[in-house]
């Protein structure tokens, strides 16, 4: 409705008056809201054809009302391109939108797949980055040690994961730097694996 009225404005203001100002106003007015046509409408090929032929008509028949070649020759070299290629540009983000929405979802599959693959493992398993951080880890290693490692853990380092496994019992106290230096050496890229005993007699590999 707002677009068909600035069409029949700018077309009024056109073929009712000779003043200038009135009609660059109407028209640079109906030209302004038509700039953000395609992102207003998600892209909606409906309502941006819609908003074209409401407004845009309008602009490009008051503007060829005038008769003068000099306006003939702005609705036809500037105007027409300008309305045609908001058909393009809302087509052409659409598709970006609708892209970016399924490519989302699928992240989110792929994610929850992941933690259903990830929480399912008869290992606990545990990954850091490059600064020795903790970035993923699974409910079975949680059990393990007895700690909380789920995703409110993330970024915790391997001094503070020993930490709360000392106080939860899984590690002894006597034992916690020399565990922390062998699970770090492993960080470093050493291959070979280490055993531990936990307090209740468990031992992990």
């Amino acid at each position: 409705t707002f677009d068909a009225l600035l069409g029949i404005w700018c077309f009024i203001a056109f073929v009712r008056t000779s003043d200038p100002f009135v009609q660059l106003l109407s028209l640079c007015m109906t030209i302004a809201y038509m700039v953000g046509t395609s992102g207003r409408n998600f892209g909606s090929s409906r309502l941006v054809i819609a908003q074209i032929l409401c407004a845009g008509i309008p602009a490009i028949a008051a503007v060829l009302s005038v008769r003068n070649f000099y306006y003939t020759a702005f609705a036809l070299v500037l105007l027409l391109p300008f309305f045609v290629s908001l058909k393009f540009i809302s087509d052409r983000l659409r598709r970006t939108l609708l892209d970016a929405v399924i490519a989302q979802r699928d992240m989110s599959l792929l994610a929850k797949r992941f933690d259903t693959a990830l929480n399912n493992m008869p290992s606990g398993l545990c990954m850091f980055d490059a600064d020795r951080t903790l970035v993923v880890s699974n409910d079975k290693l949680s059990q393990l040690f007895g700690v909380t490692l789920a995703i409110e853990r993330k970024g915790a380092t391997v001094r503070e994961i020993v930490r709360d496994c000392v106080d939860a019992g899984t590690i002894m106290r006597s034992e916690a730097e020399g565990f922390a230096i062998e699970f770090e050496k492993r960080l470093s890229g050493e291959d070979h694996t280490f055993m531990f005993e936990t307090p209740k007699g468990r031992s992990l590999h």
